[in-house]
């Protein structure tokens, strides 16, 4: 599970102290649940059966609970040869997904897998052309995100990074690139 992603809805310190400390301990980060979700598309926490494993119990009791979060659901959309594109939500308080909305999620994936092929193919492309200048998939990210006209403290804030990151990236793009603007 590879590749890029737009994390939204969560504080720096948040992601921080997942990466840190809790990564290696989420039940999502299996080859088990790996599998179910190719197979099924949509998996929930519970059904992962976390309570069965003390890392994954550990990751509830001292991550996700006290944090306000009592369940995670998870989705692929499959686009084929392109790859997949993985979505994750949490959902907070008491709690758990409803069987309706992971219904609505499986419908929601295959209709928004031709979406997901034509935008990673255009990604691919992106990546390529990006590699022959010599950019890094970042500076190539934030550049495109500058492109479409959004603000350094934007950017940061979609990238969960410094604007002063922000700025460096995007000198190194304009650097490498000859460009002015």
């Amino acid at each position: 599970w590879e590749g890029r992603g737009i994390k939204s809805g969560y504080s720096q310190d948040f992601l921080d102290e997942y990466a840190e400390r809790w990564i290696t301990h989420d039940p999502f980060m299996t080859p088990a649940a790996h599998r179910l979700l190719a197979e099924r598309g949509v998996v929930t926490l519970r059904e992962l059966h976390p309570e069965r494993d003390p890392a994954h119990r550990a990751f509830l009791d001292g991550f996700l609970t006290p944090h306000g979060i009592s369940d995670k659901v998870s989705m692929i959309i499959d686009a084929g040869a392109e790859g997949v594109v993985y979505v994750g939500a949490v959902v907070r308080g008491a709690l758990t997904v409803p069987a309706r909305d992971v219904a609505v999620m499986r419908a929601l994936s295959r209709h928004l897998a031709p979406h997901a092929t034509l935008q990673l193919a255009r990604d691919r492309a992106s990546a390529a052309a990006c590699a022959d200048l010599g950019l890094t998939s970042r500076e190539r990210e934030v550049a495109e995100l500058a492109a479409q006209g959004l603000t350094n403290l934007q950017i940061a804030r979609r990238l969960f990074v410094g604007v002063d990151t922000v700025k460096k990236h995007l000198s190194r793009a304009l650097a490498k690139t000859n460009a002015a603007s």
